[in-house]
């Protein structure tokens, strides 16, 4: 069996995040529609590594649920995604002194394809609307 001798490693850190609130309900399983966002992409040689997703309230929010859909960086039609990760979050009255629990989904295993991407929706409306953060990091190859 041939070895691995260039392994990859997480060796960059990334952050990234919806630039827009996710406030457009979009109650699909595939990942297209209105208010279907990118939250991270891959590194486009070797991949990343999710570490965690943050879900955050910007204020008061009706019951919903995220979604979180792969998409496998070749376009945007429903046969690019699919369905990787669900998170029922709680109605929230918005508070300056009483935060909301914090929201996390941790992958079991979270790998990355090379040129893949994140989505995420939110199945009700929001009038504030919602941050989704991954954290993660993109994998580099050992130059040793």
């Amino acid at each position: 069996m041939a070895v691995n001798n260039l392994p990859l490693f997480s060796g960059k850190p990334s952050v990234q995040w919806n630039t827009t609130a996710l406030t457009t309900a979009n109650t699909g399983y595939d990942g297209t529609g209105a208010g279907s966002q990118l939250i991270f992409a891959a590194d486009a040689t070797y991949g990343s590594y999710i570490d965690r997703i943050l879900v955050q309230p910007l204020g008061t929010l009706s019951a919903t649920t995220i979604r979180i859909f792969l998409n496998d960086g070749n376009g945007t039609a429903a046969s690019n995604f699919t369905l990787m990760y669900q998170l029922e979050v709680p109605a929230y009255t918005s508070s300056n002194t009483d935060a909301m629990a914090d929201l996390v989904i941790v992958p079991e295993d979270g790998q990355i394809p090379p040129g893949s991407k994140l989505y995420a929706t939110t199945t009700v409306a929001q009038a504030a609307g919602l941050q989704v953060t991954v954290i993660g990091g993109h994998y580099i190859k050992n130059a040793s």
